[in-house]
């Protein structure tokens, strides 16, 4: 990027970011990210990199790969320059959820810090805290914990039946969550078990007076 270039960015920098951005400073953010060099993570910043900019494997930005690497100094660099501790890579993944499966408890201390969702979930409905306790990370479990975080189970009666994870659902009940609650999709909790064939779920949902969404759609039609 010549130096006209960069004082029209400067310029306009309020109005267009995506417009001022280097490809070349995007590269040598990822790579240094990647390689914990931060005096390079430093000239790419400088030479207009993105520090959301996406790419690799995975299509994920500076901050998901200095976190997966280990480099924890690039972390904190990357949020002080408002780096996005929301953004997803593509496996629907957020910062968080690497920090929680690596155990990086500094890591994950300072995404929330910066606000991060402690209950983003993936495309699979896994939070940050399914991640840490599939790595049986007790430390980050606890913090997850203490700062809201619950399991994708936790967050749904749906995803709880999907799972078929007992437990999590007499737990929603307990909380007084409509057993028939209908999903974006008009599905019933029982819906799910019978889909995937969890007999001893579909029957645990059904002695609490579970329904199927097409029972429920015969009984308004009866009323």
């Amino acid at each position: 990027m010549t130096s006209l270039q960069k004082i029209i960015c400067a310029a306009w920098l309020s109005f267009s970011f995506v417009a001022c951005s280097n490809p070349e400073a995007d590269r040598a953010l990822i790579d240094a990210s990647k390689s914990g060099n931060i005096e390079i993570l430093n000239l790419a910043i400088s030479d207009w990199g993105n520090v959301d900019a996406k790419g690799g494997k995975l299509m994920a930005t500076p901050l998901h790969y200095s976190i997966v690497h280990g480099h924890t100094p690039i972390v904190e660099r990357l949020l002080d320059k408002g780096a996005d501790v929301k953004a997803t890579d593509a496996n629907g993944e957020t910062p968080l959820h690497d920090a929680a499966t690596f155990g990086r408890i500094e890591v994950v201390t300072m995404l929330l810090a910066h606000k991060a969702d402690v209950n983003a979930l993936t495309p699979d409905e896994k939070t940050s805290l399914d991640y840490a306790i599939d790595a049986n990370v007790e430390k980050v479990i606890e913090l997850l914990q203490q700062n809201g975080g619950k399991t994708g189970a936790e967050l749904s009666i749906h995803v709880a039946a999907r799972r078929s994870d007992k437990k999590a659902i007499q737990r929603h009940l307990d909380n007084r969550v409509d057993i028939n609650l209908l999903d974006e999709s008009g599905s019933t909790p029982v819906d799910y078990a019978n889909k995937l064939d969890y007999k001893d779920t579909a029957e645990f949902l059904r002695k609490r007076g579970g329904k199927t969404s097409s029972e429920l759609n015969l009984s308004k039609n009866k009323n």
